[in-house]
């Protein structure tokens, strides 16, 4: 079994299988392998979310995220980190939902609340209803969000 260090002691990675919900404050990974993860609280940790699973966030999500082909993620509260989508993966972005993060997709991505951050890849990105793509605050060649 793997580890994750957190405040220097070991901690076993979380694995979801069925349906589960963080509320409060989970810190570690997690690999959603089965079923439906629903994040009320906040997440701190890298998310692996595979194929035919989905992840609901209400709260946050802190930490890099990959995403899986036939994987959901939608975001009703924020996701903040780097986000790897693969080809026939899907992000919702509800309207008051807000991907912060290098975003590198191959799949779908749906913005109806905010996105801010580098993004790269082929996949589909599109904004629907008041959803707008945030635009960086430029000092000296740097990139900066101001959330």
């Amino acid at each position: 079994m793997t580890y994750d260090m957190i405040n220097g002691l070991q901690v076993p990675k979380t694995e979801v299988r069925g349906n589960e919900t963080i509320v409060g404050t989970h810190q570690g990974s997690v690999n959603v392998v089965e079923g439906q993860l629903t994040i009320i609280g906040t997440l701190q940790g890298s998310m692996h979310v595979s194929p035919g699973t989905k992840v609901i966030i209400i709260g946050k999500h802190q930490g890099s995220v990959s995403v899986d082909h036939d994987a959901l993620i939608i975001i009703e509260g924020a996701l903040q980190g780097s986000c790897n989508v693969s080809r026939n993966a899907k992000i919702l972005v509800e309207a008051h939902g807000q991907l912060s993060g290098s975003l590198h997709n191959q799949g779908t991505i749906i913005i109806r609340g905010v996105f801010g951050g580098a993004y790269s890849g082929n996949g589909i990105l599109t904004t629907e209803d008041q959803g707008y793509i945030k635009e960086p605050r430029i000092e000296n060649g740097v990139h900066y969000y101001d959330w």
